[in-house]
């Protein structure tokens, strides 16, 4: 049988405004975050800035194993994934999460799955789909040319101008059969606001690269935060709510000790260790003074999930994608985009599956690497992840 590729693009963007959303009993069952630290960990390096959704390409997998054949690759994706052995039940928790994460009107999620040529779709996939409303768009396959300009014109559409480069004109090859577009977006304010008179140029030590650098802080004077200074974990964290009465907020996280080293730190995370931490935040009136930034990243899909020894999708003809005809995972992509500046966070994230105690201080100083999740505060839930290293925008201080 000839070999086939699948093209999955999972766009995943958000301009993260958030308001409140009920919270009920089951909700902390369905929002598992071991995968995500698991991939935000995998995409880390401390040198470079990173923005990863994970959730997303949890969604977009979880979505394609349901027309995976054969029980070795199944058991692989729901070990590496954390789904449910039952990929049934596995599709059925994301279709409940979604419907928790849409009460929330600053919430969007859409999906787009573009098809090529007249073959019929398996009929396993086609109802898969159909419950994330999400019909197939077909297209002849000389048409392929012209995919990537309307994949990121509904790109751009979806992410308010955030996201407007889903696929470049060279990605497509002649056997690629299918493409999937799943996008998430969400806007934000802050609660607290930042001044932006009080903004000014300050020098930010981004030691895990040895550079200096002056950037742009945000200061928000002695404002009553939940802070958490926990010497267990030698872990220090901020969060930052945004909008009153809203269930979302934007943490940050650093190793307790100025020169801890940031790579260890990471290597701790994970639902557990954050569930800890979060639990250790104490409300503190404190100043708070953080970059102003704009992190955009593309994340090797293939590589992060192989480093997770998920390596049999990309193997072979493993989907059940059309009735007649099995296809292969070929790429899977994430760009993602968060901005943070006085009045609020925006976030995008793009994904694309071609078939991530001590008393506190009077301040928080973020002038040093951290990492920042935004999350949904009753389940502990990080919507995006990501590390800010240096200000990508300035250029370093000579010496």
């Amino acid at each position: 049988m000839q070999l086939k590729m699948i093209r999955i693009i999972v766009t995943v963007f958000s301009a993260v405004t958030f308001a409140a959303v009920a919270v009920a009993g089951f909700e902390s069952q369905l929002f598992s975050s071991e995968f995500i630290w698991d991939f935000f960990k995998a995409s880390f390096d401390e040198r470079r800035n990173l923005a990863t959704s994970p959730f997303s390409v949890q969604l977009g997998m979880t979505m394609l194993a349901n027309s995976v054949t054969d029980g070795y690759t199944l058991k692989q994706m729901t070990e590496k994934l954390h789904l449910p052995s039952s990929i049934a039940r596995a599709s059925e928790q994301n279709r409940r999460k979604l419907m928790v994460l849409q009460k929330n009107k600053h919430f969007t999620y859409g999906t787009k799955l573009v098809v090529f040529g007249t073959e019929a779709l398996d009929p396993k996939f086609l109802a898969t789909m159909a419950n994330f409303n999400t019909p197939a768009e077909r297209h002849p396959i000389a048409n392929i040319k012209s995919i990537p300009n309307l994949a990121n014109r509904w790109a751009k559409n979806v992410t308010s101008g955030m996201v407007s480069a889903v696929l470049m004109n060279n990605e497509l090859l002649p056997d690629t059969r299918m493409i999937l577009l799943s996008a998430t977006a969400f806007a934000c304010q802050w609660e607290n606001k930042f001044s932006v008179n009080s903004s000014k140029m300050e020098m930010f030590n981004a030691y895990t690269t040895g550079k200096l650098y002056m950037t742009n802080f945000m200061n928000l004077d002695q404002t009553l935060l939940p802070v958490a200074m926990n010497g267990d974990l030698k872990m220090q964290a901020i969060e930052l709510p945004f909008e009153r009465g809203s269930d979302y907020s934007f943490m940050m996280m650093m190793p307790l000790d100025r020169d801890g080293n940031m790579t260890d730190m990471v290597a701790k995370l994970d639902h557990q260790t954050f569930a800890k931490l979060y639990d250790s935040l104490v409300p503190t009136r404190i100043s708070v003074k953080m970059p102003r930034f704009t992190v955009s990243t593309s994340v090797n899909g293939n590589a992060v999930l192989k480093k997770l020894h998920l390596n049999a999708p990309f193997q072979w003809s493993r989907f059940q994608i059309f009735k007649q005809e099995k296809l292969t995972l070929d790429k899977v992509k994430q760009s993602v985009t968060v901005q943070v500046d006085e009045r609020g966070v925006r976030a995008a994230a793009v994904d694309k599956f071609t078939m991530v105690t001590r008393s506190a201080p009077l301040s928080f100083l973020a002038d040093r690497p951290f990492v920042f999740a935004i999350l949904k505060k009753s389940v502990h839930f990080p919507l995006f992840v990501g590390h800010y290293a240096y200000p990508a925008q300035a250029s370093p201080v000579k010496p």
